[in-house]
């Protein structure tokens, strides 16, 4: 085994910030605190959170959305239907 794999890495949790040497990319933590964690989400959990998300910006008025585009987007809609980013 690699010696950046976590050799225990099965006992972690399904979480999406959880790398292979059992760390946390969300917190400054030297190791996953496991199930118990607030901040954990499945793969599956962040996309419906994205999609989410896209569906609330996608809803708001035109002038909004450009504003927000041009600010946190580059002036990129990935939530516009001619852009629908596909999660799966």
């Amino acid at each position: 085994m690699p010696k950046s794999i976590h050799q225990d890495i099965m006992i972690f949790p399904n979480c999406s910030a959880l790398t292979t040497r059992g760390r946390c990319t969300r917190l400054t933590l030297s190791i996953c605190q496991g199930e118990g964690c607030t901040f954990k989400h499945s793969c599956e959990e962040d996309i419906n959170s994205f999609e989410y998300a896209y569906k609330r910006l996608a809803a708001l008025d035109l002038s909004l959305q450009i504003r927000i585009a041009n600010r946190y987007y580059g002036g990129e809609m990935p939530w516009s239907e001619a852009k629908k980013i596909k999660f799966t």
